[in-house]
């Protein structure tokens, strides 16, 4: 299997393109986004891993000299899906596609890789949540998703009146051997056809990864949604990357757990909704193993909790059982 990172857009520091720089390259915590993104990739067992640059690439093959690196020389006028066309020969095989400008959490990278499905998507299904105070503009330009249960329906910008919104593109393509020479061939045809119009909105030059799914949709392909329940972060967000850092308060005191000296942390269990959902009588068992029978204090830890901007943990409600 291999993973393609597709990074040929440039971020800017301080708003000033004299100080331009690739997106890979943007420093969280002076470690670079990509290389968050890599140990990711690796934990996943995947070693064969491309690299579509564009603006400094010069840069990232500096700094990691051991991808295979692709060239999007329209970088300036072009979108993700011009980038992933030039490297179509490496469509050879099972693979993953990435943003550079995504940060996923090396268990949602793995258990992507697990699926055997020829087209699975990351799709997030909290994703209201991650638009508190970034406004509306940003909320009207995400990728939105339309499932039912694991089945995709319909992705893009503007859903459909009649279908329900049920979550967000988080970033990640998974395809099969089988679903590499679809996607081969589909854009192989797009190629050769140049500025032709991609499912009646966008064009191969301007398109993205959403737009590609969804012409496998109206090609009669069936796309999975893995719903995600991990952090995952867009690097034009702080709020997202505070929230990818740190966690949720659950997680942030899971870590203080064993470093402090002075205060006593309890022992805590905790699930996600997906999760109960699909396994409540074995999380209850869990719970009267790890407890004995003892109270215990539920409380709600969604990540909506700790925004960077705002805090609403006060509208939950804690119980002592």
């Amino acid at each position: 299997m291999k993973a393609i990172i597709l990074g040929a857009g440039e971020g800017y520091i301080s708003c000033s393109k004299s100080n331009s720089y690739p997106t890979a390259l943007h420093s969280i915590q002076n470690k670079h986004s990509l290389k968050y993104l890599l140990e990711g990739i690796s934990r996943a067992g995947i070693q064969d891993i491309i690299f579509v640059g564009g603006s400094g690439i010069e840069h990232v093959i500096k700094e990691y000299p051991g991808l295979k690196f692709y060239y999007n020389d329209l970088w300036s006028k072009t979108g993700p899906l011009y980038s992933l066309s030039r490297c179509l020969i490496e469509l050879s095989d099972s693979c993953v596609i990435f943003y550079s400008d995504i940060l996923h959490s090396p268990k949602t990278i793995y258990e992507i890789v697990q699926l055997s499905d020829d087209f699975v998507i990351a799709e997030d299904e909290n994703w209201i949540s991650r638009f508190n105070g970034r406004g509306h503009a940003l909320y009207a330009d995400s990728e939105k998703i339309s499932s039912n249960d694991t089945v995709i329906h319909f992705i893009g910008r503007d859903i459909p009146p009649h279908l329900p919104i049920t979550g967000q593109f988080a970033g990640i393509l998974k395809i099969s051997s089988s679903g590499a020479d679809i996607l081969r061939e589909l854009l192989m045809s797009l190629v050769k056809k140049n500025r032709v119009s991609l499912n009646g909105t966008t064009t191969l030059y301007s398109g993205g990864i959403p737009d590609l799914i969804q012409e496998l949709l109206l090609k009669g392909q069936q796309i999975r949604s893995f719903r995600i329940d991990e952090r995952w972060a867009e690097l034009d967000s702080p709020q997202d990357i505070a929230q990818f850092l740190f966690g949720t308060k659950a997680e942030t005191l899971e870590r203080l757990q064993t470093k402090i000296k002075k205060s006593h942390i309890l022992n805590q269990y905790r699930f996600t909704r997906s999760e109960w959902n699909e396994s409540k009588q074995e999380i209850l068992e869990s719970c009267k193993i790890i407890f004995g029978g003892k109270p215990v204090i539920v409380r709600s830890s969604a990540n909506v909790n700790a925004g960077a901007k705002t805090k609403l943990s006060a509208i939950f409600h804690a119980a002592l059982l």
